[in-house]
């Protein structure tokens, strides 16, 4: 509702965005203008005083741009902590992994099918204690003792990977939490400057990876079903986005022989490729495995692994929430993310 006013030299007005008379103020065209009473700062200074105004202004507004960026990516990186303190858990367990496949191997010649536990002396301790393996029926014991060894190895791999990215990912939430204290005592627009410049190259990379978002794409006809793409090689992709999704896509519409896509570790979409009786080609598979990252927690992230399976071997988890599951026979992608590749796969309506 402001009113814009121009004045000459002399300060006399020209002309006005809004009638002069309409303001309450006895203004006229061709009369000088005066300062409303409120105003306390000399003629002679108006625009010199606008002109800084405006710039406090424009540093303010950047400076809670960058408040909220730092803590936004704060958030992010302490959940991203998280996640690899958990791996660095799973590591260390390689070990106990080995032990129970070498156990079990020395109980292959006497399980009997379908027996779904085995007793077994615990050699690894000295007193020779009797300890139960669980066995899964979907699983021959051989295949269970060989699946159990890749997956020490595949721990045991993992751990310097592992405690490196824990290491750096500690190193620089240290960095933002001290760059942004540093944000919060900011007081004037040559501190701000100052502060800017001081900023690390790869913390502003990172902010501004943080806000490149990809655009959402139109919903399916109904906006509370999953979305439903089309691969690269013609076969349909459906993603859940949330838990009522994720158990409409995966035990409603998918069949036993499709493959269900998940994120490793943390929340996200369930993503099924329809395949049918088809085989699933590379350029599905990672076509699906981005769509489920980029439909999760990890979104933000370089890379990311995607584990994938057979629907058939995904269950409900008993007394969980809608969207808990537990698979098996799963196998794992790592995959790079790629905006583009996700916006022409997101592209591609059924």
């Amino acid at each position: 509702r402001s009113n814009w006013l121009l004045l000459n030299g002399e300060h006399a007005l020209q002309m006005a965005l809004f009638n002069p008379n309409q303001t309450h103020r006895k203004l006229s065209q061709g009369k000088p203008y005066v300062l409303p009473e409120r105003w306390t700062a000399p003629a002679s200074g108006l625009w010199e005083q606008d002109a800084q105004e405006e710039s406090d202004w424009a540093q303010d507004q950047e400076k809670e741009k960058w408040v909220r960026r730092m803590k936004r990516l704060h958030r992010h990186w302490k959940r991203m902590l998280e996640y690899q303190q958990q791996d660095a858990i799973n590591a260390a367990q390689a070990d106990a992994v080995r032990r129970r496949a070498d156990l079990l191997k020395t109980a292959l010649g006497r399980i009997q099918p379908g027996q779904q536990q085995v007793q077994v002396t615990d050699f690894f301790d000295p007193a020779l204690p009797e300890v139960t393996l669980a066995l899964d029926p979907e699983w021959t014991p051989q295949a269970l003792v060989n699946r159990w060894y890749q997956r020490a190895d595949k721990l045991e791999k993992s751990v310097p990977h592992v405690e490196e990215r824990l290491q750096q990912t500690e190193t620089q939430l240290a960095v933002l939490t001290e760059r942004r204290e540093a944000l919060a005592s900011v007081s004037s627009v040559a501190a701000f400057e100052t502060w800017k410049q001081e900023l690390p190259d790869w913390l502003q990379h990172q902010a501004d990876r943080l806000e490149q978002r990809l655009p959402q794409t139109s919903k399916a006809p109904e906006a509370s079903d999953p979305l439903a793409r089309i691969s690269s090689d013609g076969l349909e992709i459906w993603i859940g986005r949330n838990a009522r999704e994720n158990e409409q896509v995966t035990f409603r519409w998918a069949r036993g022989n499709d493959w269900w896509f998940h994120v490793q570790g943390v929340g996200g979409a369930h993503v099924v490729v329809h395949t049918g009786s088809r085989e699933l080609p590379p350029r599905t598979l990672e076509e699906a495995a981005l769509l489920a990252a980029h439909y999760s927690k990890l979104r933000l992230e370089r890379n990311v692994e995607v584990d994938y399976t057979r629907r058939k071997f995904v269950k409900k988890l008993p007394g969980g929430a809608p969207g808990r599951v537990t698979f098996t026979q799963n196998q794992s992608v790592l995959i790079a993310m790629d905006a583009d590749r996700i916006r022409e796969v997101l592209s591609r309506l059924p």
